[in-house]
């Protein structure tokens, strides 16, 4: 895991957060910017304090819940991702095992103990997880099951946590946060088939949903199997959502903005045409930081 300065992008530190495996999840705090969680399919989360010397974590977060059944027959559940709220609860899904999905739950104030889990929210693997910004105990979840999960953390049990369940017909690879016309319980998700649906948690349906030839479309390229989502971003200081998606046509690769305004995709600007595919965007103070399989930022 690298650290990099904002305003030269010169790396400032690098750790090695997880010897028994990749990093899966990586999430920040909203209340303490330097701290930064990471998970890993080698069951931790740990959490890292970027003031301090990085060969050892501030804290190690473990599953000490009851063993899965069935298969795999390697014990404990590989961790998929991870989010923090503004009151240091973290959260974790896991990877499909024993035929189960989990999201298991830890409050830092109390140090390391596992604080409890939810076991029948997803019946697939857990990529997503996303708190709201204004509502510390609301919780989106995704799945490859196609499942989009609102969940109210301050309820006694999962079965009355569980507000809102929004079936994608797909495989959902990420979720995000974002207002209109001042409601701010809307998610944008972004599917595995780089395509986005739109939904109000209110509603039994999306009210707007786009596939990956309209994305396409929308940063004027013509060949859609080329066409791939970095990410989908809330607009700072206004409503509705920005589009980070690119081209991986070798001969004329590309990476270009896109707005969603009345359920199409609009061109925004272009970004050039140097460097690989990009795979992640962060938008930072009105701009945005890209990370490419090339291995630049």
């Amino acid at each position: 895991l690298g650290v990099y300065h904002m305003d030269t992008l010169v790396k400032s530190a690098t750790l090695t957060p997880h010897s028994g495996g990749p990093v899966s999840g990586l999430a920040s705090c909203p209340t303490e910017p330097d701290l930064v969680v990471t998970c890993s399919p080698d069951q931790a989360v740990k959490v890292w304090d970027l003031r301090l010397a990085l060969d050892t974590p501030v804290v190690t977060l473990r599953d000490t819940s009851r063993p899965h059944t069935g298969p795999p027959l390697t014990p404990g559940r590989p961790l998929s991702c991870v989010a923090v709220n503004s009151a240091g609860l973290v959260a974790a899904g896991t990877e499909q095992v024993g035929g189960e999905s989990f999201l298991l739950f830890w409050d830092t104030r109390a140090g390391d103990s596992l604080l409890g889990g939810y076991w029948d929210t997803h019946s697939d693997d857990i990529t997503t997880l996303q708190f709201h910004k204004d509502k510390k105990d609301i919780l989106a979840t995704g799945s490859t099951d196609g499942l989009v999960n609102v969940l109210d953390l301050s309820q006694a049990d999962e079965d009355s946590a569980l507000v809102t369940s929004h079936n994608t017909e797909d495989s959902v690879g990420r979720v995000v946060w974002y207002s209109k016309k001042g409601d701010t319980m809307n998610l944008a998700i972004h599917t595995h088939t780089e395509g986005i649906q739109l939904w109000n948690t209110d509603s039994l349906a999306s009210h707007t949903v786009l596939d990956r030839s309209e994305v396409c479309h929308g940063i004027r390229r013509t060949v859609s199997d080329h066409t791939y989502i970095v990410g989908v971003h809330p607009r700072e200081e206004e409503e509705g959502l920005v589009v980070m998606a690119g081209s991986s046509y070798a001969g004329s690769s590309c990476l270009r903005l896109a707005m969603v305004r009345n359920k199409k995709v609009k061109p925004l600007a272009m970004l050039g045409r140097e460097g690989g595919v990009a795979r992640c965007s962060l938008a930072v103070e009105g701009g945005f930081v890209t990370g490419g399989e090339d291995g630049v930022i």
